[in-house]
């Protein structure tokens, strides 16, 4: 049974803050911006043993993200049994202030080669399209999850790495709700993928390392549902269906990670052009025997 002192972890986090206080004006600067804390793929550059595991904690607050502008299909249902198929546009599609909240799972499959699961909730997000912004939908609280892998592909005797990572993360079936008042009744459903691939290169300063690169991601959307009322004396049942993707593809992250304790470790991270997003996560490392 592996013991746990708390005061000598509480000791470590107050010596570590007053050789390093920068440290603590990061982790502020990252909360501070953030009223709870999408996904990222957090602490890309840590590899873990082989065979060993880690379980952690992971929060992240995605302030905006921007499709590209589409072409929804669409059918209205008539009471009389008649239907109407058209198209309408689709624009100044975004999603904003959404929070992640996320447990995750490591484990060192090889000595440079680490895989993870991360299973959660993402909520708290509101979706905007085209002319009027005050007209948004607030998005339901939702089950998330995703997997990926990080590989080491370089690595220097003077603390100096390059980690190349990647990352699936998916919802499904999230629902949403006006927040203007309408005589339309509406019902409609988002699912969204997401794959993410992070360049990253890393320099250890004693427990801190500071770590940036660039990434690639590509988002997908899928919108679908309908929307009832009447109109003109008429009741209509409208069913839609769109899909977009994220308007920027390539973007830069930058974080930094203290090594608390050997099996203690937090990491704050920004997120930048893609999507804007900050991300904290703690980690524990299971000891090695």
């Amino acid at each position: 049974m592996v013991s746990w002192n708390w005061n000598r972890f509480y000791k470590n986090i107050l010596l570590g803050l007053q050789k390093c206080p920068f440290v603590l004006v990061f982790i502020i600067l990252l909360w501070g911006n953030c009223p709870s804390q999408a996904a990222e793929l957090m602490d890309p550059i840590h590899i873990i043993e082989k065979k060993q595991f880690t379980l952690g904690l992971e929060f992240a607050y995605l302030f905006e993200i921007q499709y590209d502008d589409t072409t929804a299909d669409a059918t209205r249902h008539f009471n009389d049994g008649s239907t109407q198929d058209y198209q309408y546009a689709v624009t100044n599609l975004t999603l904003k202030e959404d929070q992640y909240y996320f447990l995750t799972l490591n484990y060192g499959l090889l000595d440079r080669l680490s895989l993870f699961v991360k299973a959660g909730v993402v909520t708290g997000g509101k979706k905007t399209s085209g002319s009027n912004p005050d007209r948004y939908y607030n998005m339901d609280t939702n089950f998330t999850w995703a997997l990926g892998g990080k590989f080491k592909l370089l690595e220097s005797e003077n603390g100096g790495s390059l980690v190349l990572s990647a990352q699936y993360l998916r919802y499904d079936n999230r629902g949403q709700e006006r927040a203007w008042v309408s005589a339309w009744n509406t019902n409609y459903e988002l699912d969204q993928w997401r794959i993410d691939a992070q360049l990253v290169g890393a320099w250890q300063f004693g427990s801190f390392t500071p770590y940036a690169g660039v990434k690639y991601s590509h988002v997908n959307l899928n919108l679908s549902g309908t929307s009832a009322g009447t109109s003109g004396g008429v009741y209509r049942v409208t069913h839609s269906e769109y899909t977009s993707n994220n308007e920027i593809k390539w973007g830069m992250l930058a974080g930094l990670a203290w090594d608390i304790t050997p099996t203690w470790r937090l990491v704050g991270q920004g997120d930048f052009i893609v999507d804007t997003t900050a991300s904290l996560s703690l980690v524990y490392q299971f000891p090695t025997h």
